[in-house]
């Protein structure tokens, strides 16, 4: 294990010594590839980068606690897939009338913890990539509000059967209303008949109760005469019988009366269960009818918190071009330059050593 790492610092000494005696020419070297990647930044078309950011359509979603989710029909990372797989590239190409090997990339990416989706173009032309964005905004926009319009009808179908469902209800209590008047108005028509014929009756009962209180006050001073004839005998005989007839006849006049009152009655218990199960039956369509109402204005809610696809970011080119990137080639042609010439200072150092191997 020494052995071995007294010939890695050996090697790696003979490494720096070879990079120190050679390192005018390395310097040079380097040099050179930094000025040929100097030309090659002014040799290379420069590009712009053209942003822009879209939301697909969305809806609000009411959480318990009251608070609104934003939820969107198609997830921001499929739609950044869409663009990235180049869906609509064809149909952008055929459009714009563009030679399809030229066509920019699109790239599409969902920022995170949004909704939202930022696209992308690299393009020497701005005012081309900015018809394309514009271009796949519309498509976009098509095929994105799909959902949100299946979801608009769907809830404008469902308001209106419930709006029918509720015009239904409105329209069976006004039948019930009707029904419930029509029945009562016959019921106190018949109540009003009764009562009439009870009032006769009753007026009836009070002139038979006078012609009997005149009968026995006509008896009662026959009574008190001393010398009867046997006429008035035979006629107080009838007086007693027309008044027990009388009597009887009175009788019969008050069970009829009473007969009368249970009418009234029966007639008034009708009336006051008609009105009681007419009541029970509209108010429970009256609380369906409040529910449906509610079901409508909560789906005319649900329908305005629908929003269709928005491109919240026009597309808008960085201020200085993105490509090529001076660092970023520069870099490179600096560490390129400095590993070729190591590498051939290398070569250079093991030829030296053999020729003088060879000599000796």
């Amino acid at each position: 294990m020494a052995q071995i790492r007294h010939d890695d610092e050996i090697s790696l000494m003979d490494f720096i010594d070879t990079l120190l005696k050679r390192k005018r020419f390395i310097i040079l070297t380097t040099l050179v590839f930094i000025v040929l990647a100097t030309l090659l930044i002014f040799l290379m078309p420069r590009k712009w980068e053209v942003t822009s950011v879209i939301l697909p359509s969305k809806f609000l979603l009411q959480l318990e606690g009251g608070e609104l989710k934003q939820v969107v029909f198609i997830d921001s990372k499929h739609v950044a897939g869409l663009i990235n797989e180049a869906t609509y590239n064809s149909l952008i190409t055929a459009e714009l009338n563009l030679d399809p090997r030229k066509f920019p990339r699109i790239k599409a990416e969902s920022l995170p913890d949004t909704n939202l989706v930022r696209i992308t173009i690299k393009e020497k032309n701005v005012e081309l990539a900015k018809k394309i964005l514009n271009r796949l905004h519309g498509h976009l926009k098509n095929d994105l509000d799909k959902k949100a319009e299946i979801e608009i009808k769907n809830t404008d179908s469902l308001m209106k059967s419930k709006e029918i469902e509720k015009n239904k209800l409105e329209e069976e209590n006004k039948i019930l209303r009707g029904k419930l008047e029509e029945e009562n108005k016959i019921l106190r028509g018949k109540l009003a008949e009764v009562e009439k014929r009870r009032s006769e009756i009753e007026n009836e009962m009070a002139a038979v109760r006078k012609r009997v209180e005149n009968l026995e006050a006509d008896q009662g001073t026959y009574l008190k005469k001393e010398n009867k004839a046997e006429a008035e005998s035979l006629g107080m005989l009838l007086y007693s019988n027309v008044i027990q007839e009388s009597l009887k006849y009175h009788d019969n006049l008050k069970e009829l009366v009473n007969r009368k009152k249970l009418e009234e009655d029966d007639i008034n218990i009708k009336i006051g269960e008609n009105l009681q199960l007419a009541n029970i039956k509209m108010g429970e369509n009256l609380q369906l009818i409040k529910q449906k109402a509610n079901e409508i204005a909560n789906l005319t809610e649900k329908k305005g918190r629908i929003d269709f696809t928005q491109v919240m970011k026009e597309p808008l080119a960085s201020l200085d071009p993105v490509s090529p990137s001076k660092s970023f080639i520069l870099g490179m042609g600096c560490l390129l330059g400095f590993l070729f010439s190591a590498l051939v200072a290398f070569f250079l150092e093991y030829v030296e050593k053999n020729k003088k191997k060879a000599a000796a």
